[in-house]
């Protein structure tokens, strides 16, 4: 399945709902999202944006998404994953800059 045109989190700028998008029930969009953030807070630093992350770090992380919900292997490049790292790495290291 392939990315929508545009970015996650802005339909006002020519992007897209990710929830809305991928038409997953709420049950399951939930339930891949804790893991995303579960993981994310265990094998990234959360302080850093999504492209300063180790790639090793993210193909780990993404592989033990796909392990537990088979059907993210549909998506081209896994993109839903990426695009839930995209905006909650933004926002944990957002907090951090502003913690400083």
């Amino acid at each position: 399945i392939s990315k929508p045109k545009g970015e996650a989190s802005h339909p006002g700028r020519g992007g897209y709902n990710l929830f809305k998008t991928l038409v997953w029930n709420q049950r399951t969009y939930n339930s891949v999202l804790e893991l995303v953030t579960k993981l994310a807070k265990e094998k990234l630093d959360t302080t850093r944006s999504y492209h300063s992350q180790s790639k090793k770090a993210m193909h780990r992380l993404i592989e033990a998404v796909r392990k537990e919900y088979k059907f993210i292997e549909d998506y081209d490049n896994d993109w839903p994953v990426h695009n839930m790292l995209k905006t909650y790495l933004k926002n944990s290291s957002q907090t951090a800059r502003n913690a400083r």
